[in-house]
């Protein structure tokens, strides 16, 4: 039976909904079914943030306290921070730069180690920084007529490879119509490979940007010590702390 009714509607006329008749035309555009539905579901995504912020407001704690409560003011509707003077002395200020220190060198090895990590699956090769291999030779005449592929026992068309350099016997030894990769699969391998190169100079960036923060906190928490005399070297940049030269003092 409703396989019937499914092949009727296939046959059966559409009805158009009609448009605004000529003695309305002053009222304006006459709604479709597709602009109601359009403000309906507006209505109703406005109620359903309505009603999570009732909820959120209905089961709030009243002794939460965030610092941001008595910092923050607003201002032509925006809310705007505020730092307070006097609120912390220079003690707590020196303990807190000297946890985020030690945060952000947290998060320097974390992110050390996973650069090394991709370093070790990936052949890195990049130019003018490849290894060099050496040979000796005792006379002049060998010099001249050195062959490094026999000397490699290799093909030569493996020479300039740097890694999983195959033998003339182990070559020998394998099917090459057999071994040849699809060519699919060879793409999606080089394109995985290219984002693994991209992650790891990612990874590299960030590194040497919480490496330059550290320094940074690591400075500000020395210029804390109002005794010490310091001279300013060099100003701080983006990619470079502040270099002062400190007074040295004799230690009891």
């Amino acid at each position: 039976m409703s396989s019937f009714k499914n092949a009727m509607k296939s046959v059966q006329k559409s009805h158009k909904e009609r448009s605004q008749p000529s003695f309305r035309s002053d009222l304006g555009h006459l709604e479709k079914k597709r602009d109601y539905k359009v403000r309906a579901n507006d209505r109703a995504k406005k109620e359903k943030a309505l009603k999570k912020l009732r909820l959120k407001a209905a089961e709030r704690n009243p002794n939460e306290f965030t610092r941001k409560m008595i910092v923050t003011k607003l201002k032509d509707g925006v809310h705007q921070c505020r730092e307070l003077k006097g609120v912390t002395d220079p003690d707590q200020i020196k303990l807190i730069q000297s946890q985020d220190k030690r945060y952000v060198e947290y998060r320097r090895v974390l992110e050390a180690k996973k650069a090394q990590r991709l370093k070790d699956n990936l052949h890195l090769i990049q130019d003018g920084q490849r290894a060099t291999h050496t040979f000796f030779v005792d006379t002049k005449k060998e010099a001249r007529e050195f062959n490094l592929a026999e000397r490699l026992n290799t093909h030569p068309a493996l020479l300039d490879r740097a890694y999983n350099r195959l033998t003339n016997e182990q070559l020998s030894e394998m099917d090459l119509a057999s071994t040849m990769p699809d060519p699919r699969l060879l793409a999606e391998a080089m394109v995985a490979k290219e984002e693994a190169y991209k992650e790891l100079g990612r990874r590299e960036r960030r590194e040497k940007q919480l490496q330059v923060a550290r320094e940074k906190l690591e400075v500000k928490n020395h210029l804390m010590e109002k005794k010490a005399k310091k001279v300013l070297v060099k100003k701080e940049t983006k990619n470079r702390a502040a270099v002062y030269k400190w007074e040295s003092r004799r230690k009891r």
